[in-house]
C-alpha cells in the first residue's frame, strides 16, 4: 500500500497506521478530529462528506465533533469502514484528494503547526497492576516475597479507579506535589513536597462501542468490540506520599497529580499485524477472563530522561507491551464483571510495564531498586528518583518483521419549578448574562459559576416563590408551564460526574471495621487521624435513586488459604453515606485548595448508598484498594441541597486530635446536624424496618478537609465532581451505617418487623436512605430519598456454577 503523501520510511505514521487525534491549528482554534499521516494531519471535519460508505453515510457528523467519543461510540464495523475509507482516500492511485488542490489545502495541516489535545472526553479511568515482573519486584522490595505476596494477583487483573480530570496531553508540565509522608516507620508524619517523584511506563486502552447498561457484563471473549485503540501513558507517581496514604484504600492523591498520554490513538486494526502470543497464565483464569485468540502486541517501548541543564537524554528503559500478564481483553472483562457500565472514551491503564532484565524496568522505583542503585545518565549526573526540571519521554513503536429533553429544576413542596422555563427571570447583576446555564440538561454549567452566582440564584428563587411576589403567582400561563408535579417527573443524575472520590471519614465506622478485622489495638491505621483517607471511585456506575442494582459476580476467597471461587456475591451490603458536589470554575492541574478556601468549591450535598460486595472486596483489595467490589452501582438522591440551605443546621466540627496539618485546618464550623435513617424492606413484606438512625455530624473529617486532601498533590477539580463521605456510623449499635457493622460481620443477625432475619442484603430487598434537618423552630428541610432494590445475579452465558464453585 502506497500513499500519495510522501513520508520517511522511519515515520511513526505510515498509511498502515492512521491513528486518531484531536488538534487545533493556527488558522482555526476549534478542535477538529484528525488522523496522522507522515508529518501531516488529515482533518476529518473537512472531509467528513467523503465517508459515504453504507454504515458511515448517515454518521458523518461524528467527524465534526471536538472529541472522538461519538465516533468511538459506534461499532467496530463502523471503525473498520472508516479505516478502509481513509486508506482508499490516501492511496496513491486515488485522485479524490490527490488531485483536488483546494480540498487538499484545507484538509491537511502540518503536525508541527498543530496543537494536540486529549483525544476524548475521558469519563472514567482505571489503572491496572498487570505486569508480572513489576508486581514481583514490588512484592520483593516491600514485602520480602515475590508475586506470592499478593495472593489474588494471578487470579484477577487487579486495578483501581483513577482520576480522569488529571489526565493531560503529552507536553503538559507536571508540578511536584505536596503531601503527607512518613519518613520512617513509626515516626510522626510530615507535610511537604514529594521527595520520591517517579514516572511509570504504561500504555492505556480507550474503550469504544455504544455505552453498556449498569449490570451488563462483557467477558474477555466479547471484549474486542469494546477496545478502540491504545496510547502511551506516564502515570506520574509520588512514591513517598503513596506509601503513607494507600492503606487501606489504595493509591489516592499520590496518583492524581497528573497522568500524561500520547495524543494519537493507534487502533487495534493497525496493531493486528504485530500480535504475539499471550503471556502464559497459571493457574487458568475463570471462564469470564478466558479468550483463546491472541491479544498481546509486540510494541517496543522506550523511556528517555533528560535533565534540565543537559543537551542530551538517556534511554533508561527498553521494555515491551508483550510483557503484560493480563491482556486488555481480560482487564476490560474484570472492569465489568460486577456489572460496571462502560462509556466510549473510558480509559484502561495497563499498569507499569516491566520486563525481566534491569534495563527493561518501567519506573525509577525498580530501575534504582527503591533508590539504592542510582542511575548514571549520559550527562554525568545520577538519579535515584526524578528531579525538578527532568523531562521524561516515552516512545512506542512496532516493527513488522515481515430522548426526551432534560431540564434543571428546584423542588418546592410536591412540585418541581422548571428553571429552563423561567431562565429569563434570573435578571440580577451576575446572572443576567448567564441565563443559558439554566437551559442546560445538567447542572455542571451552573455549578461551574461562583458562590456569589449561586447565592444570587437562591435569592432570586426565594423572591419569585414568595407569597407577596406576583411575577409567577399571577401569571397563569407561565405558572402552568413552569411547575411540574414531582409524581409526574422522572429524575436523573443531576450533573455529569467527571470524577468520583469516596472517603473513609467516620471514626466510628473506621474503628468498628478495624476492630472486626485487625483487633481493638490496631483499629485505626497510623495515617487515619492525619489525613482523610480516600480512593478514586467509578463515576459511570453512579445512578439515580430508584435504579435497581444487580447482585454482582466476582472472585472471592471463602476460606483463607483455599483456592478462590467465582460466582455471585454472598455478602452484599449497603453503605449509608452523603456526597458533596464540587462547584466553582475548574481548577488547573497543580492548583491546590486548602480547607480554609474550600467552601467556595462545595456546591451542595446528596444522600448516597455506595453498594458494596464485601466478599469480593476482601479478596481483591490488596494492594490497590477496592475495585470491582465498589463499581457495581452507587445510588444517589436526585436533589442537591445547597450549603446555603444547610447553614442554619451547622454544628461544631468533630474534635480532632492530633491537630491536622495547616492545609487541612479551618476554624469555622462546617459540620451539619443532618438526621439520617436507613429502611430495609424485603420483597415478601409490606412493611419496612428502620435499621439505622445516624447523623452526618458523626463525621471526623469535614467536607472542606476532604476537598483539601483531594487537591493537595495538585489534582484539578471540575464542576460536577463528587466527594463521597464514606460510611457514616455513630457510637451506638443502631446508628451503624452498614450491614457489616449492624450484624457485626454476620454474627448478630438483624430481626425485621416482618419476622425475617438479615445478616447481609438479600435479593429483592429494597434499601431506602432518608435525610433531613429540623431547626429549633421546627422548620424542616429534606433530601428526598435514596432508594435501590437488589436484583438477583445474572448468570454468565455458557458458564455453569455449582455452589459458587466453577465446574
Amino acid at each position: 500500500m502506497k500513499s500519495f503523501i510522501e513520508y520517511s520510511p522511519s515515520t511513526d505514521f505510515p498509511i498502515e497506521n492512521l491513528p486518531y487525534g484531536v488538534f487545533t491549528s493556527p488558522s482555526n482554534s476549534e478542535k477538529h478530529i484528525g488522523v496522522a499521516i507522515g508529518d501531516l494531519i488529515l482533518d476529518l471535519n473537512v472531509i467528513s462528506h467523503l465517508f459515504d460508505g453504507p454504515l458511515l453515510k448517515s454518521k458523518q457528523n461524528v467527524f465534526k465533533e471536538e472529541k472522538l467519543n461519538a465516533f468511538m461510540g459506534l461499532t467496530r464495523p463502523h471503525w473498520l469502514e472508516a479505516r478502509a475509507t481513509l486508506q482508499k482516500l490516501l492511496d496513491a492511485s486515488n485522485p479524490t484528494l490527490q488531485n483536488d488542490t483546494e480540498l487538499r489545502q484545507r484538509a491537511f495541516v502540518k503536525q508541527s503547526d498543530a496543537q494536540m489535545h486529549v483525544p476524548a472526553e475521558i469519563g472514567d479511568y482505571t489503572d491496572f497492576f498487570s505486569s508480572l515482573h513489576h508486581a514481583t519486584n514490588c512484592g520483593i522490595m516491600f514485602l520480602g516475597q515475590d508475586i506470592s505476596a499478593f495472593k489474588n494477583w494471578k487470579h484477577l487483573p487487579i486495578g483501581y479507579h483513577g482520576r480522569s480530570s488529571s489526565i493531560v496531553i503529552s507536553g503538559t508540565p507536571i508540578t511536584r506535589p505536596y503531601g503527607q509522608t512518613q519518613p520512617a516507620e513509626g515516626s510522626v508524619p510530615q507535610f511537604g513536597p514529594c521527595n520520591l517523584m517517579d514516572f511509570e511506563l504504561e500504555m492505556a486502552a480507550f474503550v469504544g462501542g455504544p455505552p453498556t447498561a449498569l449490570g451488563e457484563r462483557v467477558t474477555a471473549k466479547d471484549a474486542e468490540d469494546r477496545i478502540f485503540g491504545l496510547v502511551l501513558m506516564n502515570d506520574w507517581s509520588a512514591r513517598d506520599i503513596q506509601k503513607w496514604e494507600y492503606v487501606p484504600l489504595g493509591p489516592f492523591t499520590s496518583k492524581n497529580l497528573g497522568t500524561s498520554i500520547s495524543p494519537w490513538i493507534v487502533t487495534i486494526e493497525a496493531l493486528r499485524p504485530y500480535m504475539v502470543d499471550n503471556f502464559p497464565q497459571d493457574p487458568m483464569p475463570f471462564p469470564y477472563l478466558r479468550h483463546d485468540d491472541k491479544f498481546n502486541f509486540d510494541i517496543k517501548l522506550e523511556a528517555d530522561l533528560q535533565p534540565e541543564n543537559s543537551p542530551v537524554s538517556t534511554t533508561i528503559s527498553r521494555s515491551n507491551f508483550s510483557y503484560m500478564y493480563w491482556t486488555v481483553k481480560q482487564q476490560l472483562a474484570q472492569q465489568t464483571v460486577t456489572g460496571c457500565n462502560l462509556r466510549p472514551g473510558d480509559l484502561l491503564g495497563s499498569g507499569t510495564i516491566s520486563g525481566e532484565t534491569p534495563d527493561s524496568l518501567g519506573c525509577m522505583l525498580e530501575l534504582t531498586w527503591n533508590g539504592t542503585r542510582p542511575l548514571h545518565l549520559q550527562s554525568g549526573e545520577e538519579r535515584k528518583f526524578l528531579q525538578d526540571g527532568d523531562t521524561v519521554t516515552l516512545r512506542g513503536y512496532c516493527i513488522d518483521d515481515k430522548g426526551s429533553e432534560k431540564h434543571i429544576g428546584v423542588a418546592i413542596g410536591e412540585f418541581v419549578l422548571d428553571l429552563n422555563v423561567i431562565s429569563h427571570l434570573f435578571d440580577g447583576p451576575l446572572l443576567k448574562s448567564k441565563q443559558n446555564v439554566f437551559k442546560e440538561e445538567k447542572l455542571n454549567a451552573f455549578m461551574g459559576l461562583t458562590r456569589p452566582h449561586w447565592l444570587e440564584a437562591r435569592t432570586t428563587l426565594q423572591k419569585l416563590l414568595d407569597a407577596s411576589n406576583p411575577t409567577l403567582q399571577n401569571d397563569t400561563e407561565l405558572r402552568q408551564r413552569a411547575f411540574v408535579k414531582q409524581s409526574d417527573a422522572q429524575m436523573h443524575v443531576p450533573a455529569e460526574i467527571g470524577d468520583y472520590t469516596d472517603f473513609y471519614s467516620s471514626i466510628h465506622h473506621a474503628t468498628n471495621v478495624g476492630i472486626m478485622f485487625r483487633g481493638k489495638d490496631n483499629a485505626l491505621f497510623a495515617n487515619w487521624k492525619h489525613l482523610p483517607v480516600g480512593y478514586h471511585g467509578r463515576s459511570s456506575s453512579i445512578v439515580i435513586s430508584g435504579t435497581p442494582i444487580t447482585r454482582p459476580y466476582g472472585q472471592t476467597l471463602p476460606v483463607e488459604g483455599a483456592d478462590p471461587h467465582f460466582g455471585p456475591c454472598r455478602l452484599m451490603d449497603f453503605e449509608l453515606e452523603m456526597a458533596a458536589f464540587v462547584g466553582g470554575p475548574p481548577t488547573a492541574l497543580g492548583e491546590r485548595v486548602t480547607a480554609k478556601d474550600a467552601e467556595d468549591r462545595i456546591f451542595g450535598l446528596v444522600l448516597m448508598n455506595d453498594w458494596s460486595a464485601r466478599d469480593i472486596q476482601k479478596w481483591e483489595y490488596v494492594p490497590l484498594g477496592p475495585f470491582t467490589a465498589k463499581n457495581l452501582g452507587t445510588t444517589i438522591s436526585p436533589w442537591v441541597v445547597t450549603i446555603e440551605a444547610l447553614r442554619p443546621y451547622v454544628v461544631d466540627n468533630f474534635p480532632q486530635d492530633p491537630t491536622p496539618f495547616p492545609y487541612l485546618r479551618h476554624d469555622d464550623k462546617f459540620n451539619f446536624d443532618i438526621k439520617l435513617e436507613v429502611d430495609l424492606k424485603s420483597e415478601k413484606s409490606p412493611v419496612s424496618t428502620t435499621i439505622s438512625r445516624s447523623n452526618f455530624s458523626f463525621m471526623y473529617w469535614t467536607v472542606k478537609q476532604q476537598l483539601a486532601q483531594q487537591t493537595v498533590t495538585g489534582c484539578n477539580l471540575r464542576p460536577g465532581d463528587l466527594l463521597g463521605s464514606g460510611t457514616i456510623s455513630g457510637e451506638v449499635s443502631d446508628s451503624f451505617g452498614s450491614m457489616l457493622e449492624l450484624s457485626w460481620k454476620g454474627t448478630k443477625p438483624l430481626r425485621l418487623l416482618s419476622g425475617e432475619e438479615r445478616k447481609f442484603i438479600q435479593d429483592g430487598d429494597t434499601v431506602t436512605i432518608r435525610g433531613f434537618c429540623v431547626d429549633e423552630n421546627g422548620v424542616r428541610i429534606g433530601f428526598g430519598k435514596c432508594e435501590g432494590k437488589l436484583l438477583p445475579a445474572v448468570p454468565f452465558d455458557g458458564l455453569n456454577f455449582i455452589d459458587n464453585c466453577l465446574v
